[in-house]
């Protein structure tokens, strides 16, 4: 059911995805290491609830995003995402 829903997520709502799941999960992690690190620095500004189940949930989404095998992408789904901010990671 929830390989469903992602599917249909994915056809419905996602406009640019890397085919290469190496790729997406290297860039992934990456991204999902900076919210964290955002998290942290705005616990003690902004703790609301509303706020964080937000980054809590887009870092979910990066997870789902990065594991869909790459037979399952295709289409205006195939694009490669630019690699702007990435190509410096400090990992």
């Amino acid at each position: 059911m929830r390989a469903k829903l992602i599917k249909e997520n994915l056809n419905e709502g996602t406009w640019a995805l890397s085919k290469s799941m190496e790729k997406r999960k290297r860039q992934g992690s990456y991204y999902i290491k900076k919210l964290e690190k955002l998290k942290k620095e705005l616990h003690p500004i902004f703790g609301d609830d509303a706020l964080f189940d937000e980054f809590d949930g887009a870092i979910k989404r990066i997870e789902e995003l990065m594991i869909i095998p790459e037979s399952e992408i295709k289409g205006n789904e195939d694009e490669e995402i630019e690699e702007s901010g990435v190509s410096g990671m400090h990992m």
